[in-house]
């Protein structure tokens, strides 16, 4: 079977690939990216950038740990990547899903008076314009390692069982950008850490794991659709963006609307898609993946 005339690489190993270690590669990982995620996440910058700039270059880290065991310590190659443009159907998704999750319920709360748009400052508008120009290259940072990378190497456990141990990791490895802040601040208002301070954080943690990986299943099923990196890379990136966009730069005053309806739909959807959800790669990858799980 050949091909779509759609694949630009097929990024063959170029030599005897080696037993993939999951261990191994979470090592690399977490080992290249959380060091600049943790000062993004427990240091206060008044430079609104310098966080924005650590986190980015965290989320770029996967895919630099990713090269390195892909070509260097297990030498599998990169051909489950899914190296191909996708489809229109898979862009509609792509760039429809993320107006439907942040725009439409911003839209409403804007309609109803329950939340303004921000003034125009110099602040905004250059997040802004980062958030369009330059979050889908991070959205690749992480699409390039844990869907394209990962996924295939633990889809022999059958689909949805690999999601939610993907699911699992990518929670773990947002743990400094999501715990460490809510940690540092209950620490700081409480005086110290204490049981019943640990007993407080467990909602806000198993709330925090469930949101992540409903996340991660959304992200895994736009990749497995669409057999695409690049349509990953840009549904991750435009996710991200419009999310931070809609509740933190350009409109003003928290809203019960969004924020219920943002988790409700990330979640209903997810679940969704766990139970009924087509998990089938598109043939040329998923041939590649039978292959690559072969070894």
């Amino acid at each position: 079977m050949h091909d779509s005339p759609h694949v630009f690489d097929n990024s063959k190993p170029s030599a005897k690939p080696r037993k993939f270690r999951l261990w191994l590669y979470l090592l690399i990982i977490f080992a290249l990216s959380w060091p600049f995620l943790l000062p993004s996440a427990l240091i206060s910058f008044d430079n609104y950038w310098i966080p924005l700039i650590w986190s980015s270059i965290g989320m770029l880290m996967v895919t630099v740990g990713t090269f390195i065991a892909g070509r260097w310590i297990f030498q599998d190659g990169f051909s489950t990547i899914g190296w191909r443009w996708g489809n229109a159907s898979s862009w509609m998704l792509a760039l429809g899903l993320p107006l439907l999750i942040f725009i439409l319920p911003a839209v409403v709360d804007m309609l109803v008076g329950t939340r303004t748009l921000a003034p125009l400052t110099w602040k905004n508008t250059t997040l802004t314009l980062y958030v369009i120009f330059f979050t889908p290259i991070l959205g690749f940072g992480e699409e390039f390692g844990f869907r394209g990378y990962l996924l295939p190497k633990i889809w022999w456990m059958g689909a949805r069982k690999a999601l939610i141990v993907g699911a699992i990791i990518y929670w773990a490895w947002h743990w400094p950008v999501w715990l460490i802040p809510f940690v540092s601040t209950s620490m700081t208002n409480a005086g110290q850490l204490n049981l019943y301070l640990v007993i407080q954080m467990l909602p806000t943690i198993l709330f925090g794991a469930l949101l992540t990986g409903c996340t991660a299943i959304i992200l895994s099923y736009v990749w497995v659709r669409s057999g695409s990196i690049v349509v990953s890379s840009v549904f991750h990136g435009y996710f991200d963006g419009l999310r931070n966009i809609t509740m933190f730069y350009l409109l003003v005053n928290a809203s019960a609307l969004s924020n219920i309806y943002y988790v409700a739909f990330i979640i209903i959807l997810s679940l969704l898609l766990l139970w009924r959800g087509r998990w089938v790669l598109p043939e040329p990858l998923e041939l590649r993946v039978l292959r690559v799980n072969k070894k």
